[in-house]
């Protein structure tokens, strides 16, 4: 079976425990409830973009949610 190819992939990294850290998840749930055309695929990648890896590589572009508190 051929991996699910995919236009756009929108990933959401984070954690929502860590405060900040959670955006990236928090935004992804959002747009969890967004009707996307054929071909763009939204997911929480939560606290490990190395999980993630398959996905990612099936996508022509992809958009990274993160986010970082530098102090």
């Amino acid at each position: 079976m051929k991996p699910q190819e995919y236009a756009i992939l929108i990933i959401g990294l984070g954690n929502p425990l860590m405060g900040d850290d959670g955006v990236g998840v928090a935004v992804i749930a959002e747009l969890e409830a967004v009707k996307w055309p054929a071909g763009v695929f939204v997911m929480d990648g939560g606290t490990s973009a190395i999980s993630c890896l398959s996905e990612i590589s099936h996508a022509e572009v992809l958009i990274a949610v993160d986010a970082v508190r530098a102090e």
